[in-house]
């Protein structure tokens, strides 16, 4: 029962690892998030500013207001005249689009309207109030410059009662499913830009993320759901708006639907103009990142200061965000611990563009639970017939081709797989398996050496013990030789000796015989008064069988000659031993036929040898 235990072990084991997966996979979630890391760690997107495999302008640029723009121009937020000399800039250089990762959610509050009511009330003010009542409002005038170019506004989904609506400058169609079932989680409020600003843009955008439990952004949702309605994310209004497409298509599958074997429900695409992204259940997309990169920055200062060149601008979708320490907008990503959120919009229309898609297969999390389950089963097979050591070795193996197979689906084919979750499972059942086959092999090990340490030699016993799988205890016939040994007119010795003298003599005779048998590799089979049997090729293999008996019976010889000069040397002056004389003894050797294994009854056996072979060479 216990054996059957141990060996059960390892299994119970890998399947509890497996349903554990199946039933819940989100604890091992982290874990394929950080293999997903590590493959952009080493392997990051390649910045390019031409589009790969074209000689076109990469067409996507950040005005970043880094900390020297809030040196040089004050802190944030900007007076809306500068965000609107700021536009005006970009416009004349030549930008197509314009996206602001940044919400102008108050009115500005150097507007002169706004001004004069920290003034206090004097009647010089009263007559200047008509004159400044006519000076324009800094936010109807960004207003009238959001129409001099196509700008996307930005606002944030929160959750809580219901406080503002975002303008919908977008229309949805849907393909398969509704894909509000999928776009989770579901956002109830809104912090938008001011009703003004928002019906005078193209666009308006969401610019949340959904960083992952480690609060990592890996991916950027292409659309979100607040209340009943999906709305795009920047970059997806972005590259709406710069192709001049009224409507997203979001294609989703679920198991009333066309779903292909191994698909998972949700959403799959989502269609913007020409492209078509592909999407996470979720309706999120992977980025592939490729760190900070100030080439893809410009400094907000240096095109209010028209220090740069416009041809840096010009054809180009302009994201506008903010990298300053101040204005708490850096986040966590796979390569980086600080990265501005809007370089992450930025690198979405990139990869998009590029046609550079990361992508975690439906049938991927199949994958994983059968290469673990495949894996387990092989190395705790290989660890019971052939041991640890080569049961490591498969293990090493198997874990490099799956590591490797992993990597290679990464870098050419942009697959996320995750063999950490096989490897860990593997090596776990590896150490079970290996530890139950060393108390399997233990406990054989106690069970040879109880069963057969009277009979052989040490030397022999030791390989018996690492290979106790080559015992058949249950009986088998084999080609073996037989030796009996026992001392010629041992009746009047025995007559002769009192009970005390007669049992050293025979342990002094036996002791030299049996060590003669286990020199040359022999069992004994037993002991019979005087005699001894011992047999050759069992339960070890032993092709030179009879050249070992026939060798053991020459070395009993010289051992018997060795005894019977003892004997004469202690004869003086010793009454036993003067009475024994000279010691003769006969020896039959057989070669044959014969059956072997544990006989006896339930109460007691031995592993002896039977069949007319023995029956004849005890007759020798």
């Amino acid at each position: 029962m216990v054996r059957w235990l141990q060996i059960a072990l390892p299994f119970v084991v890998l399947f509890i690892a497996v349903i554990t997966r199946v039933v819940s996979p989100e604890p091992f979630e982290i874990l394929d998030l950080k293999t997903f890391d590590f493959y952009q760690q080493k392997s990051p997107r390649i910045y390019s500013e031409v589009i790969p495999g074209t000689d076109a302008p990469m067409p996507v640029k950040v005005i970043d207001i880094d900390d020297e723009s809030l040196a040089q121009f004050g802190q944030w937020p900007w007076p809306r005249s500068l965000i609107s000399q700021l536009i005006e800039l970009l416009q004349r250089s030549g930008a197509v689009v314009i996206a602001f990762d940044v919400i102008f959610a108050e009115p500005d509050r150097t507007s002169p309207s706004r001004v004069i009511r920290t003034w206090p009330a004097t009647p010089e003010l009263d007559q200047i109030r008509p004159v400044i009542d006519r000076l324009p409002d800094h936010d109807r005038t960004l207003a009238e410059t959001f129409k001099t170019i196509p700008i996307i506004t930005g606002f944030v989904l929160t959750g809580g009662s219901p406080r503002h609506e975002p303008v919908a400058k977008t229309g949805f169609a849907s393909i398969g499913d509704d894909p509000r079932e999928f776009a989770q989680p579901v956002f109830t409020s809104a912090v938008t830009s001011l009703p003004e600003l928002e019906a005078a843009a193209t666009g308006n955008g969401t610019v949340n993320f959904l960083p992952d439990t480690d609060q990592i952004i890996r991916k950027v949702p292409m659309v979100l759901r607040h209340n009943n309605s999906l709305y795009p994310s920047l970059s997806a209004e972005a590259l709406r708006v710069v192709q001049g497409a009224g409507t997203i298509i979001v294609k989703s599958t679920d198991s009333n639907s066309g779903r292909g074997f191994g698909e998972l429900s949700g959403i799959t695409e989502v269609k913007i103009g020409n492209v078509a992204v592909p999407t996470d259940p979720d309706g999120q997309f992977w980025i592939h990142h490729t760190g900070p990169e100030p080439r893809r920055m410009i400094p907000a200062w240096k095109i209010l200061t028209a220090d740069f060149d416009p041809a840096d601008v010009a054809g180009k979708i302009i994201f506008v965000g903010a990298s300053a320490s101040a204005l708490n907008d850096l986040r966590p990503s796979p390569v980086h611990p600080s990265t501005a959120g809007v370089e992450f919009h930025a690198q979405t229309i990139e990869q998009i563009i590029s046609g550079q898609f990361l992508k975690r297969p439906d049938w991927a999390e199949a994958v994983t639970i059968v290469s673990a389950l495949i894996a387990g089963i092989l190395v705790i097979i290989v660890v019971m017939r052939l041991g640890a050591a080569w049961g490591g070795m498969v293990m090493i193996s198997l874990l490099a081709l799956g590591s490797v197979y992993a990597w290679k689906l990464f870098t050419e084919q942009g697959l996320l797989t995750a063999p950490l979750y096989p490897a860990l499972t593997t090596t776990v059942v590896f150490v079970i398996a290996s530890m139950t086959s060393y108390l399997q092999s233990e406990s054989s090990r106690r069970e040879v050496k109880g069963a057969f340490g009277r009979y052989m030699s040490p030397a022999v016993l030791d390989r018996l013990a690492k290979n106790p799988r080559k015992i058949s205890l249950g009986g088998e016939l084999r080609d073996m030789s037989i030796l009996f040994c026992d001392v010629r007119n041992f009746t009047p010795i025995s007559e002769a000796l009192d009970a005390q003298a007669l049992t050293g003599f025979v342990n002094s005779f036996l002791t030299p015989m049996t060590s003669a048998i286990h020199h040359h590799e022999g069992t004994v089979d037993k002991y019979m008064g005087d005699a001894v049997m011992a047999f050759w090729n069992a339960p070890l293999d032993d092709a030179d069988h009879a050249r070992h008996a026939c060798h053991a019976a020459l070395e009993m010889r010289k051992n018997l000659a060795e005894l019977n000069q003892q004997i004469a040397d202690s004869a003086d002056g010793a009454d036993d031993a003067f009475k024994l004389g000279t010691i003769r003894v006969g020896i039959g050797i057989g070669t044959g036929i014969c059956c072997v294994g544990n006989m006896g009854s339930e109460q007691r056996f031995d592993y002896s040898v039977i069949g007319d072979n023995v029956n004849l060479t005890s007759r020798l």
